[in-house]
């Protein structure tokens, strides 16, 4: 993997998010800037990177999107092989809250928090632990020992 590249795709997953607070339609707004500056590979990651699981019913959020791109949507992720890329920064989106970086299941309690806990919730956690897990495996470590301050960030304080 390409090192730059991979850090610009982080950077760059979330660009939609610029078009003010939505729901799934940032992906969208994210998807067509891109594709409009001739970033295919960025707009792809930008679609995908909420989707651990190839399916758009797993969504934590609100479906603020049309039915055609729901549609679009359903055939893009059914008809896309994940790469890499596509799994890091899924990854690298379950670890993150932001102000930092955190072991994955203190950011998936966040996210079911503020998004309830709806019947697809553990599939979708055990897609997300797939993703640790295949990075671990191509590390050959916990990725955790590879950022700074993870296991700081998430510890519990008890009371």
């Amino acid at each position: 993997m390409d090192c730059d590249k991979a850090y610009v795709m982080g950077l760059m997953h979330d660009i939609g998010r610029r078009a003010g607070i939505k729901g799934i339609l940032h992906i969208f707004d994210g998807y067509d800037y891109m594709m409009s500056i001739k970033q295919e590979e960025i707009a792809r990651i930008c679609l995908t990177h909420s989707f651990p699981i190839k399916d758009i019913n797993p969504f934590f959020g609100k479906y603020d999107c049309s039915s055609e791109q729901k549609e679009f949507l359903a055939a893009f992720l059914k008809n896309s092989e994940y790469d890499n890329y596509d799994i890091l920064i899924q990854l690298c989106d379950a670890i993150s809250l932001p102000n930092e970086a955190c072991i994955m299941e203190k950011r998936l309690v966040d996210v079911a928090l503020r998004h309830g806990l709806p019947d697809f919730t553990i599939d979708k956690w055990k897609a997300f632990m797939n993703t640790k897990k295949h990075f671990d495996e191509l590390c050959g470590c916990n990725i955790y020992t590879l950022l700074p301050n993870v296991l700081e960030n998430s510890s519990v304080n008890l009371v």
